[in-house]
């Protein structure tokens, strides 16, 4: 875990992309922060509001961060090969508006997005499984709201993706209203211990990897990784190697191309220039 502070990401039309090391205490300054805002904006009677969103994805693997710069550039002129270099992470925690985040966990959370409401903080079901458990071991107390299972196009193969949010509700009449139409319906809040179970019981049917989230000062065990990572760190070293092959391969043929071009420049009725350079072609061209 590394800096655990908001960063902004990208604004993309009307919204606001942030980006940070998941942890308990920005989820909770995210719902403040978005709790202040519309305080704000009704104060100053602009009818506006504003919603949010929070979702995991695990990095270097399953999911990549790509400079921006190469987002859109060909293959021959981009970086082939996994991304997995700590100074991209690194560029990727301290400045998120240069880099882009793709990946299965990215694409779900944005689909995710479109159940969030002024009332309700979306989460990804790995955010809400982690806030069930430790709220189920009494260590905070969020209040989560179910809504069913639907389909999120491209998420889990469209199978019925459960909606969970947390109550988010910062007007006390429409809390009010909520109060009394939940007991009417006998419609409940999630309780955490119920959702936690419901939750663990859903991956593991859909084999959808565990969240993990190291507590600080944790020591961390070899099982306790996920698969993805684990998978990852086992064939980092082969496509390393390649990477390294491949790049002696372009240099060496970026020399040899330097000296035809070399060659072809140099005049055939100068044998003095062509000597020295044949005699020093060594020091110039790395074979």
């Amino acid at each position: 875990m590394k800096d655990s502070a908001l960063k902004y990401g990208r604004q993309l039309v009307m919204k606001l992309f942030f980006v940070s090391s998941l942890s308990i205490c920005s989820i909770w300054a995210f719902t403040k922060s978005l709790e202040s805002y519309s305080r704000y904006l009704e104060k100053s009677h602009i009818d506006l509001d504003v919603k949010g969103v929070v979702w995991s994805a695990a990095f270097p693997a399953p999911n990549v961060t790509v400079p921006v710069d190469q987002k859109h550039a060909d293959v021959s002129d981009a970086q082939i090969g996994l991304q997995d270099h700590e100074s991209v992470e690194a560029g990727g925690d301290k400045e998120p508006s240069k880099y882009e985040f793709l990946g299965k966990e990215i694409d779900a959370g944005f689909r995710v997005a479109k159940h969030a409401g002024p009332d309700r903080l979306a989460l990804s079901l790995e955010v809400a499984y982690l806030l069930s458990c430790l709220c189920s071991n009494g260590e905070f107390n969020f209040s989560f709201r179910y809504g069913g299972r639907e389909g999120l196009k491209g998420v889990i193969f469209n199978r019925p993706y459960p909606i969970i949010a947390l109550d988010t509700e910062r007007r006390a009449f429409r809390r009010e209203v909520r109060a009394f139409e939940q007991a009417i319906s006998g419609d409940k809040d999630a309780q955490p211990h119920l959702l936690k179970t419901f939750l663990d019981a859903f991956m593991r049917d859909e084999g959808i990897e565990f969240p993990f989230l190291p507590r600080k000062n944790e020591a961390i065990k070899a099982d306790m990784l996920p698969r993805s990572y684990q998978d990852f760190k086992k064939y980092w070293p082969y496509e390393k190697k390649e990477d390294v092959q491949r790049v002696k391969v372009e240099v060496q043929g970026e020399n040899e191309e330097a000296v035809r071009t070399l060659d072809a420049e140099i005049p055939v009725q100068d044998p003095e220039s062509r000597a020295i350079i044949e005699e020093n072609r060594a020091m110039f061209f790395k074979k």
